[in-house]
């Protein structure tokens, strides 16, 4: 089982699961994907802070952490299993598999979490996807900047190693880019010291 993700990182998308399987009533693995990354976008655009800080990639059903698309596709999750599990009347959808803990989260967090159950709650998984693949979403702007936006649209590329960059939603304001770059840099420092 070899994963690019600390264990805060893990941790951190595993608690989410938990508060998002307990919150938005049906959690698909499709929804979890697009709550994920509507978190990050929604954590750059209104702090200018990566909300778990990993890459997202730009694939054609919209940005994917690839260890959790990965790992969400097994019957029994081994990553996430701790967290999350199938639920037994329909092994489509995900349930809390323990209680949330919120220790690698800040206010902020929690209520950007809140904010985006709200958004999402009575949105079906394919509402999601639109909204992740909107022209201005950073999937999307990230595509076109790469050439490669028609080619999804039309499904001749299926995925791709393109990291999504979420300071398009961003790229007006200085302080929140700055604020952005920063953060990212610190992240990687930690993650260099941790290997």
């Amino acid at each position: 089982m070899h994963t690019e993700l600390t264990q805060q990182q893990l941790g951190k998308i595993g608690n989410t699961l938990v508060y998002l399987a307990g919150s938005v009533g049906e959690l698909s693995q499709t929804k979890a994907l697009k709550l994920l990354s509507i978190l990050e976008e929604m954590s750059v655009a209104k702090y200018g802070y990566p909300f778990f800080g990993v890459d997202f990639k730009v694939w054609m059903h919209g940005p994917v952490i690839e260890d959790v698309f990965n790992d969400l596709e097994k019957e029994t999750p081994d990553l996430f299993g701790e967290y999350i599990k199938r639920a037994h009347y329909d092994s489509d959808l995900f349930l809390p598999n323990k209680k949330f803990d919120d220790g690698e989260f800040s206010d902020n967090d929690i209520s950007l979490m809140e904010e985006v159950i709200i958004f999402a709650r009575h949105k079906l998984a394919r509402n999601l996807v639109h909204y992740t693949h909107r022209p201005e979403s950073p999937w999307a702007q990230t595509a076109k900047k790469n050439g490669i936006l028609a080619d999804l649209q039309e499904k001749k590329i299926q995925v791709t190693d393109i990291l999504v960059d979420f300071t398009t939603v961003i790229k007006d304001n200085d302080y929140l880019l700055e604020r952005y770059s920063d953060a990212v840099e610190n992240l990687e420092f930690k993650k260099a010291l941790k290997k």
